[in-house]
């Protein structure tokens, strides 16, 4: 073995389980596919896993057998799970960037819409207020298909930050741009809901307690703040199902077991 290769043998045995997802992480960010960073551990993984299974027997030597087969076995079971844990995460955030993108465009159709009636509107009448039963009715469909986004958009950004705070060191682990392309959808929908609100204001008669017959404003920071409380299901989620294959992969009887056992007490399996 060459020096290089026994430096290389060091470096990787010292490796965290975090620390090896994470390199996972940056290849995958710097190709812009999974796939690649999961053929690069498909290469190197037998290796990386036996050089950290060494550095605990080195670290644990003087341990009884059985204490010392569990750290290793929680070792694999740690990888395992942190692997999971990260491409769910991004699964989440690819889907709910790539979902919204419709919606998104809906919201900011609508509150044009809502705009283009309170025009019509003061043309129609010249002491007119933004009121006309079809105006309200836009008003508020717009104001509800805004909330609902900025809600579910901030949530699951806010998700995917608390993973990353909690299991990654507070690193990136989001490839391919997605992160940016969920952080872009926030920041529209965010305008839109601005000018959603100035709308309501100038109909209001520059008036903020008289808008648009009753129709209220929409809370950035309220949502926003509320978002926080959500994300913690989403995280939960993704928690749940990274620890479900993560199991699954080394011991797939209990796995079934453990997915079975709930529908057997309720008498569905």
């Amino acid at each position: 073995m060459s020096t290089h290769e026994k430096r290389l043998d060091k470096l990787e045995g010292t490796m965290t389980p975090c620390q090896l997802v994470l390199l996972l992480a940056d290849k995958a960010r710097s190709s812009g596919s999974l796939q690649q960073a999961l053929i690069w551990y498909d290469k190197n993984s037998a290796r990386v896993i036996a050089q950290m299974e060494a550095a605990v027997r080195d670290r644990q030597r003087d341990d009884p057998p059985a204490v010392l087969a569990k750290a290793i076995r929680a070792v694999r079971t740690q990888i395992a799970f942190l692997i999971q844990l990260w491409i769910a995460s991004n699964e989440c955030n690819r889907e709910l960037a790539d979902r919204s993108v419709p919606w998104v465009g809906l919201f900011e159709a609508r509150v044009r819409g809502v705009w283009y009636l309170f025009q019509l509107q003061k043309q129609a009448a010249s002491n007119s207020e933004l009121g006309s039963d079809e105006l309200v009715k836009q008003a508020m469909a717009a104001r509800e298909l805004g909330e609902e986004w900025l809600d579910g958009l901030s949530a699951t950004k806010l998700a995917i930050a608390t993973i990353s705070r909690d299991y990654f060191k507070d690193q990136p682990i989001i490839f391919g741009g997605a992160d940016e392309r969920l952080s872009d959808r926030i920041d529209v929908v965010e305008v839109s809901c601005h000018l959603f609100n100035e709308i309501l204001l100038v109909g209001g008669q520059n008036d903020e307690s008289n808008s648009v017959r009753g129709v209220p404003r929409i809370d950035v920071v309220k949502i926003k703040k509320t978002a926080e409380a959500r994300a913690h299901p989403i995280v939960d989620s993704l928690l749940e199902a990274a620890k479900s294959e993560a199991l699954y992969s080394f011991d797939p009887i209990t796995a079934i077991k453990q997915r079975l056992d709930p529908l057997l007490g309720k008498g569905q399996a």
